[in-house]
Parts: structure tokens; C-alpha cells; sequence
């Protein structure tokens, strides 16, 4: 029998729990505590709405897709801003902040399924897609304007390197990231500032046997990093960070 969950364990698992990636005993305790917690409910209803859109783009919508690119390339602001360390005791932000924390992380995860090259299961790349990323790589540290970033664990190895350019364009490569289990994956964060200190915007999800992958992201951003959560990816990093760098 799982030990109690608390609170802040409850509320940081309603995410999982509204996509189906909890297992049936802490499904048993959400339950219960969504019973009795109607801030928990909506929470959980939100998060079935918008990734909900992931069907709606998988069906070819058009209109969900330019949507979904307006709100990547919008600056970071305080919807999509996650801190790095919550104080402690804090509880969830208000419903419609978090409404619109949800979107911003599901547009950052649609956006990762379409333009990130990750391994498949198999460990078999697509070899043309990767040769054209590996040349677009070697193009982005070629130009004088980039700047580079060495992620690196808590012992200082060197776990990824990130490549970034002017126009938002980025690149990750795998250094020393191992091959995760089946049900995790790497997620990669933007590091900015906001008014509160160090804070994290979701910058796309890279699978859990990244080689290279090709990500955007617009706004003022002081460095990355890599954090591993449960897929398909986490609304904020679970710490500790996997990798972390700043850009040079």
C-alpha cells in the first residue's frame, strides 16, 4: 500500500493525473482529494482542455497551428514563468493564471512533437532528417553571432550543449544523457529572469533518448537546462535539474 501523499505532492501530480501517467494509488488518493478540492477539479478539467488541441492539431487544423506558433513566439511573461525553487508552503496560482500557464505548456509540447529530432524507441533515427540537423548544427556554431551554452550536472560533467541564435533558433546535442526508461523524458528550459529572481519556461520536449534536437524560443534568456520528468512533459521542472548551463 503507497505511503499518504501530501498536499504539495497532490497538486503536483494533477497534471499526470489528467493525462492517465499516475499509477492506481496515487490515482485513488487524487480522487479522493479531487472530491473534496474544487480548485483541484478545474485544475485537472484545464489541463484535459488544452492538450485536448494536441487532437485537434494531429487531425491538420491549420488555424490550431498558427495559434499555437503565435503563442511560441510571444515574449515570456508571467502566465508561462515558472520559478525555479517554490517558496515554501506555497499553494497553486488562481484558475485563469493557470489556464493560461496550461496553454503556453501545451503550445512549448506541440511544438517539440513537430520540430524536435529525437531517436524513436528503436534507437533508429530517421538518417536524412538527422544528417540535415547535424548540418544545421555545424551552420549555428559557425556564425559569429551565436552563443553556446555547456549544460552540466551537479558534479560539473558536461551532460549537453546548447547553440542558440539571434532569431530564437536553438539546437541541443547529447553529450553524456543516457537513455531513459520507457514513460520518462528530457525536457529543456529556458532560463530568464523574472521580477521574483531565477525563473523557467518551458523550451520544448526532447524524448528520453535524445541525439540532437532543433527548438525555438523568443525572449531575454541567460542560459538552459535539461530536467528529466514523467512524458509527456511537465508544466515545471522537477528538481533537481538534470543539466544546466549559461549561454557564453
Amino acid at each position: 500500500m503507497a505511503s499518504e501523499l501530501s498536499r504539495e505532492e497532490l497538486d503536483s501530480l494533477l497534471g499526470a493525473y489528467a493525462l492517465d501517467a499516475v499509477d492506481p494509488e496515487e490515482r485513488e488518493q487524487i480522487s479522493r482529494y479531487l472530491a473534496r478540492d474544487p480548485s483541484a477539479r478545474a485544475e485537472v478539467d484545464e489541463t484535459r482542455e488544452v492538450m485536448s488541441l494536441l487532437a485537434d492539431l494531429e487531425e491538420g487544423s491549420p488555424a490550431l497551428w498558427t495559434r499555437i506558433q503565435e503563442e511560441i513566439s510571444r515574449r515570456p511573461d508571467a502566465t508561462n514563468v515558472h520559478p525555479l525553487a517554490a517558496p515554501a508552503g506555497s499553494r497553486r496560482s488562481s484558475s485563469p493564471r493557470r489556464a493560461l500557464a496550461l496553454v503556453a505548456a501545451a503550445a512549448a509540447f506541440v511544438f517539440a512533437l513537430a520540430s524536435v529530432l529525437v531517436l524513436s524507441d528503436d534507437g533508429s533515427p530517421d538518417a536524412d532528417r538527422q544528417a540535415q540537423l547535424r548540418a544545421a548544427v555545424e551552420a549555428a556554431r559557425d556564425d559569429p553571432e551565436a552563443r553556446e551554452a555547456a549544460l552540466a550536472d551537479v558534479d560539473g560533467e558536461v551532460r549537453a550543449t546548447v547553440v542558440y541564435l539571434d532569431d530564437g533558433t536553438g539546437y541541443v546535442t547529447n553529450t553524456a544523457l543516457d537513455k531513459l526508461p520507457r514513460g520518462r523524458t528530457y525536457q529543456l528550459w529556458a532560463m530568464v529572469d523574472d521580477e521574483t529572481g531565477p525563473a523557467v519556461v518551458s523550451a520544448g520536449v526532447l524524448g528520453r533518448d535524445v541525439e540532437l534536437a532543433a527548438f525555438h524560443f523568443d525572449g531575454r534568456v541567460r542560459g538552459f537546462a535539461i530536467s528529466t520528468e514523467k512524458a509527456p512533459g511537465a508544466l515545471a521542472p522537477h528538481e533537481p535539474l538534470t543539466a544546466e548551463g549559461s549561454l557564453a
